[in-house]
């Protein structure tokens, strides 16, 4: 397996659009639709890639996945580019049919075989990471565009319909019963925005804090986000889906 750091030059002078399983991503099919359309890097998080893939594919794109518990997000994808954390499971991913790029988090010592990134918490925190230190190592003044990077609860909804689920043919097990039962496991919090309070998780704030910081630190990076929610600091600019050729004028 490859370290990451071996795709830099690969990820020279294309637009970087980091991609999540936020539930805003549905509405993102301008900003989708014009990214392919033009010399574009998509980094998306591996619930949603196989999916994308069926609906985009003449796209550059890069894969994460971290996770350690057995899933089925990649099962049926052949022939990628995967950024995979070194203490994922490999049978997740598909090594003897995918190009597989391996990378460590700043907490691990020791580790001489991959490239590190920090570890804000979750997989698209990591992908981020990787966008900032290429426009970094490229030096030159770029932006970074997120989609679907919402981490909350958007009207009760976890994820966006690219998000692979391992789905049974059932009357009961529909999607909103699958996102309702996820919901239901995972701890809760809140954030206030607009005067209402928007269901969250501690993993998914932690998470944001730990991205906001992060972006603190590369001023010299402008980042446009398309979530009503996801993140937000003094070097990131909200946007409205569906307004992406004024943004990029703007930039």
């Amino acid at each position: 397996m490859n370290s990451l750091e071996n795709l830099l030059d690969w990820c020279k002078n294309k637009n970087i659009i980091v991609a999540g399983g936020g539930p805003s991503l549905d509405v993102c099919e301008k900003e989708l639709e014009y990214f392919c359309g033009a010399d574009s890097l998509f980094i998306l998080a591996d619930v949603v890639a196989e999916k994308f893939i069926l609906k985009y594919p003449e796209t550059n794109r890069l894969i994460f996945t971290v996770e350690n518990r057995h899933h089925r997000y990649l099962s049926n994808v052949r022939g990628e580019r995967i950024a995979v954390y070194r203490g994922a499971r490999e049978r997740n991913m598909n090594i003897s049919v995918n190009e597989c790029f391996s990378f460590h988090f700043d907490f691990e010592s020791n580790v001489k075989d991959s490239m590190m990134l920090k570890s804000p918490g979750t997989v698209m925190g990591a992908a981020l990471y990787w966008a900032l230190y290429v426009a970094i190592r490229h030096k030159r003044r770029q932006t970074v565009y997120l989609l679907g990077m919402d981490l909350c609860y958007l009207e009760n909804q976890i994820y966006n319909r690219y998000c692979k689920f391992n789905e049974k043919r059932d009357f009961f097990n529909n999607r909103e019963t699958r996102e309702w039962n996820a919901m239901l496991q995972r701890t809760s919090t809140g954030i206030m925005q607009n005067n209402s309070v928007i269901k969250t998780s501690f993993e998914f704030q932690r998470a944001r804090e730990n991205m906001e910081t992060l972006i603190q630190n590369t001023p010299d990076i402008q980042i446009i986000d398309f979530s009503p929610v996801g993140i937000s600091g003094k070097f990131v600019k909200k946007s409205i889906p569906g307004k992406i050729k004024a943004e990029i004028i703007a930039t």
